[in-house]
């Protein structure tokens, strides 16, 4: 009877001990995925950062064209007596 019960008892941990495995598996993949996640969120913020300096810089540099010219035709203007 005791045999038997120790059998029954390892045959119970060895089907407890599969399944928590697979358990562990598949909880594995779903960390991997949601770290592949986090990392395609982190480059993509990170780009938007870059974009938002880049367009922050081309809009300094736009600005200062704007009014190089507005002030060149204010000059021409002015030379040819048209303000």
């Amino acid at each position: 009877m005791l045999i038997s019960a120790m059998i029954y008892l390892n045959i119970q941990f060895t089907k407890e001990k599969k399944e928590f495995k697979f358990k562990i598996s598949f909880l594995e993949k779903i960390i991997e995925e949601i770290s592949r996640s986090k990392m395609i969120n982190e480059n993509q913020l990170q780009l938007n950062d870059q974009l938002q300096k880049s367009l922050k810089e081309k809009n300094t540099n736009l600005n200062d064209q704007i009014y190089d010219l507005n002030y060149e035709m204010f000059e021409i203007l002015s030379k040819n007596k048209l303000l």
